[in-house]
């Protein structure tokens, strides 16, 4: 969920209303812990600030508390090895001096046990930030371009799977709005100055058509994001032979 709200909100044509509707399902905690966790601030999650630019609804309390204990996680021997591990920076301003240099030890365990393994790297999607040594990157970049090209390929599928499925209810919506619209288009205008016999079903049917319409703006919105994730992949994928 997270990945795709991302896409959502990266698109400008996305109403605040739609943007506001996916930050009432956020777990403001887990966001401050998460953020905390990979050695950011609140203020640099791109989700919490775009739900502010949204004037959505946020629970600053929850976020406080998650992220204060995220940074208690973060400043531990085993996170400064994961950390490493997983090819990020660790960050110092977090931690407190008089422990930094255990966690800079095990920072550097796990980030050597990272560059001996390219391939890996690469297939776990997150993108390399240039922390092997130069006697290791001589292997670990063909190994990495290798596992990255493996991620991609599969995203462009997997996108390409969810665009087939969702241009097909596109059709089918579409095809029930049209009979709708046929139906209000067929139905007698009432007489000026008399009650009209088929108030209900127009009103009906105009609800319903709103309702497809609205259905249909989602799904050709969907079908964007869609496009635009399988051209991002294939471009960066072009970078990789």
């Amino acid at each position: 969920m997270k990945k795709w709200l991302v896409l959502i909100f990266a698109f400008s044509s996305c109403t605040n209303f739609l943007i506001r509707q996916q930050c009432d399902k956020l777990n403001w905690y887990q966001l401050g812990f998460d953020a905390a966790l990979r050695g950011d601030r609140i203020s640099n999650d791109p989700q919490i600030s775009l739900c502010r630019k949204a004037e959505a609804e946020i629970s600053e309390s929850q976020l406080d508390v998650g992220f204060k204990a995220g940074m208690s996680r973060y400043c531990q021997p085993e996170t400064a090895y994961q950390t490493g591990k997983q090819g990020d920076t660790l960050n110092s301003d977090f931690c407190d001096g008089n422990t930094f240099s255990l966690l800079k030890h095990k920072h550097a365990e796990g980030n050597k046990a990272y560059c001996m393994d390219g391939f890996t790297a690469g297939q776990s999607g997150k993108k390399y930030k240039n922390v092997c040594a130069a006697n290791f990157e001589k292997t670990f970049t063909p190994e990495y371009k290798k596992g990255r090209k493996k991620y991609l390929m599969n995203l462009v599928s997997l996108a390409e799977s969810k665009k087939l499925e969702s241009s097909s209810e596109l059709n089918r919506v579409s095809q029930q709005k049209i009979n709708i619209d046929r139906r209000l288009s067929v139905l007698p205008q009432a007489v000026a100055g008399q009650a009209d016999p088929y108030l209900g079903e127009r009103s009906q049917l105009n609800n319903q058509s709103m309702d497809f319409g609205n259905q249909l703006s989602q799904l050709r919105y969907k079908n964007e994001l869609l496009n635009k994730q399988i051209t991002e992949h294939q471009t960066e994928l072009a970078t990789l032979d």
